[in-house]
């Protein structure tokens, strides 16, 4: 412990700046990237320094190799100590490609995932019921996965998967965010109470999306938080790593700009990539956080929820 204290000291102190001095050294980068276009990743220190301190992991502590079948991609597997242990009714382990994170707030409060495919379903399901998730969130439209229409009800229907029955109680259609409130059921357990956030704006294979609204939805979900406080969120992408990824590092950042009146973009990426390796994988999306940020400091929208 000492030892990884002292080299994290060393190899990545944290940097903390106030929103005003962030916002200078944003246009200041800015500046640097339009000069002949925006660089290449190993072009820029910073994303270059983020990639050299990323967590090595020896290959025996990714589980996901004996669930190949499982896996959206086998270069997105989770690390055996931080993926959610899910069991279902008769205590038989369900492996689901999935993660917990911390929030600014919370050591557990985030769960990053991939998209359910068509026949993990029901490991979807137990997913949502054992990890206490109250808010899901898909940063993608519903209708682009071929799951959907396995598990997701339609209006004054409902689904049996397995052992689960899903029922719709309400919904919000918009363009940008679809937001459906499902009860799921099943014998021998209580009624879990969920809100499905669909960003239905994030279309495509596109890493990065309208910064206006991906802050809408990350305002969405800390509103869904005041409804399931003691509940965690779950954020799901194709891999659950891409798109995943600057979603929960701009969710962190904020907080830690509510609460600290500063923040600190590169440790907050550090420290959810000690968790998925994967994530900020590129620098289009480390740049694309800055971006959120600089937009939620900018913005005249008030954001209430934050």
């Amino acid at each position: 412990m000492i030892y990884t204290a002292l080299s994290e000291s060393f190899r990545g102190h944290l940097r903390p700046v106030t929103a005003k001095s962030f916002l200078s050294q944003y246009q200041a980068l800015n500046n640097t990237f339009e000069e002949n276009g925006i660089k290449k990743a190993q072009e820029t220190d910073d994303f270059k320094e983020l990639i050299s301190l990323k967590t090595q992991y020896d290959t025996n502590e990714k589980s996901a190799h004996n669930n190949a079948a499982s896996n959206f991609t086998p270069d997105v597997m989770p690390i055996e100590k931080y993926r959610c242990c899910v069991l279902s009714d008769n205590d038989r382990p369900v492996y689901y490609n999935a993660v917990i994170l911390q929030s600014f707030t919370r050591p557990d409060g985030l769960i990053s995932a991939q998209y359910p495919l068509k026949n993990q379903c029901e490991d979807f399901l137990y997913l949502v019921k054992e990890s206490r998730a109250g808010t899901v969130i898909f940063l993608g439209p519903l209708e682009d996965l071929p799951s959907t229409k396995v598990w997701f009800p339609s209006k004054n229907d409902s689904k049996v998967v397995g052992k689960f029955t899903v029922k719709m109680t309400k919904c919000h259609p918009s363009d940008a965010i679809t937001k459906t409130n499902i009860i799921i059921q099943g014998k021998g357990f209580h009624d879990t109470r969920i809100s499905v956030l669909e960003c239905n704006f994030w279309k495509g294979e596109a890493l990065t999306a309208d910064c206006r609204k991906v802050l809408d939805a990350i305002n969405e979900t800390k509103l869904e938080e005041r409804t399931h406080s003691n509940n965690r969120t779950l954020v799901l992408s194709s891999d659950g790593a891409q798109r995943c990824g600057p979603f929960c590092v701009a969710y962190n950042a904020i907080e830690q700009l509510i609460l600290d009146k500063e923040v600190d973009i590169f440790t907050a990426a550090r420290l959810i990539q000690i968790r998925r390796p994967e994530f900020i994988s590129t620098f289009e999306e480390y740049q694309f956080c800055h971006e959120l940020v600089a937009e939620y400091l900018q913005s005249d929208t008030v954001y209430a929820n934050f």
